[in-house]
């Protein structure tokens, strides 16, 4: 895992990239310094928020949490997240939150990470929001990532739902080239990158990460949802990668764009 030496190897280099920010003077410019870090859902957010996706259902959310395993922000524009046998980006990262919380994405209530995160003053075009229960390379995880439970409709019918999601081996790429064994691996699934910030980074300044689940049901089917039972009508989300709706679902986890908001403030 990347811990503080990471942070001090990055010093001697911060001038090269700070100076594209205006707002960092050479007092603080490449400044290692402590920041508070939030996460909550977005402004509107509440118990029972009802939406209609571009699939045509009409969605209820009545519960929906998220375990977020790490924030991280960067220098400059990764691409997918990782080098092609790597989980992390070498020599990039400019800001670290590595401890763990559960998100309420119902409330616009902001839930503070337990410890404050490390950064360099300067400027942090994009981020990441890494999913995980522990470390971001372990072979499997079996922590819930992700809870849902709601109600799609459409016309007469409705679907109440229920989705537990974990980022294990349920959710690993078979090898398809036995020459490079390395081209999918899990950490992969588990980290949501690049996400547009354009921050940046001063000495008092607090990291806030929001989240919309509405952009995760986007392309869901809910009739090819699994039968759970039928008195009470009850319907589920397998947590593997291989059915459509699961599929569907950890994909809109997984955007880049338009589900997870990175803003720096005073």
């Amino acid at each position: 895992m990347i811990g503080r030496t990471w942070l001090r190897a990055l010093v001697p280099a911060a001038a090269a990239w700070a100076l594209a920010s205006a707002s960092c003077t050479q007092e603080t410019l490449g400044q290692r310094f402590y920041f508070v870090a939030t996460a909550s859902g977005v402004a509107d957010a509440k118990p029972g928020w009802t939406f209609t996706t571009s699939s045509g259902f009409s969605v209820r959310l009545d519960k929906a949490t998220l375990h977020v395993g790490g924030v991280y922000l960067n220098q400059a524009v990764p691409i997918s997240g990782a080098a092609e046998t790597s989980c992390f980006l070498q020599g990039i990262y400019v800001a670290q939150v590595t401890s763990a919380v559960d998100v309420d994405l119902l409330s616009p209530s902001p839930t503070y990470f337990p410890q404050a995160g490390e950064a360099l003053a300067g400027a942090a075009p994009t981020g990441e929001v890494w999913l995980t229960g522990g470390a971001i390379d372990a072979e499997d995880d079996a922590t819930v990532i992700a809870h849902l439970e709601g109600v799609a409709t459409q016309g007469a019918l409705a679907w109440p739902f229920v989705a537990d999601v974990t980022i294990g081996q349920n959710r690993a790429i078979p090898v398809a080239n036995p020459a490079a064994p390395g081209e999918n691996p899990l950490c992969k699934q588990r980290i949501v990158s690049p996400i547009p910030a354009d921050q940046t980074l001063t000495p008092g300044g607090a990291l806030a990460l929001s989240i919309d689940p509405r952009p995760w049901f986007a392309a869901v089917d809910f009739s090819r949802l699994d039968v759970v039972s039928t008195a009470p009508a009850l319907y589920r989300f397998r947590d593997d990668r291989d059915t459509a709706p699961s599929a569907a679902l950890f994909n809109g986890m997984r955007a880049r764009v338009g589900v997870y908001q990175l803003g720096w403030t005073k």
